[in-house]
């Protein structure tokens, strides 16, 4: 029981989503020209488009016409499509599990069939996680802009009271 619980912990672990950039130039290392990306600005609205150029300072979209977005007014960037990874990785687990259950219901003299079970059903199950994430097309988030910073500072002058209240969205 031991080994199991530690080859499912090996297996959830060999799977590492993949991580939104803090900065807009590390999202210049995630994204690839070519990629349908939308970018949402700071009003909310979502431009979709095939990506041609990211720096530091604009992002430039082949939609139906061209598009330059400046770096401030981004909020984030998702990109269509993720890695078929987190598929096979799911359904592995899943996949681990079941032949684990039916690992359980082998008679005393056929324990050498224990891990060909769990590996079986765990292989079987990825490939089908890896097919239905390959089917299903969802977004891969990029970039997200830094959160809402709001502080408060006390002003403590000599007969003076009151508070500094500073925002960023």
């Amino acid at each position: 029981m031991r080994m199991i619980l530690l080859l499912l912990a090996l297996t959830c672990g060999f799977g590492i989503p993949a991580a939104s950039a803090q900065a807009l130039a590390d999202a210049v290392r995630l994204a690839r020209l070519d990629d349908t990306v939308f970018i949402t600005d700071v009003d909310g609205r979502t431009v979709k488009g095939q990506l041609v150029s990211i720096s530091p300072e604009s992002i430039r979209l082949m939609t139906p016409g061209a598009v330059v977005i400046p770096a401030d007014r981004v909020s984030r960037i998702d990109k269509l499509g993720d890695p078929v990874r987190d598929g096979f990785r799911k359904g592995a687990i899943a996949g681990a599990l079941f032949g684990a259950v039916g690992a359980a219901t082998l008679d005393g003299k056929d324990w050498i069939l224990v891990f060909p079970k769990i590996w079986t059903g765990a292989f079987e199950f990825g490939l089908f996680g890896m097919l239905f994430d390959w089917l299903h097309k969802s977004r891969t988030t990029l970039y997200r802009a830094p959160a809402a910073v709001v502080s408060i500072t006390p002003l403590g002058a000599p007969g003076s009271r009151g508070l500094a209240m500073s925002w960023r969205f």
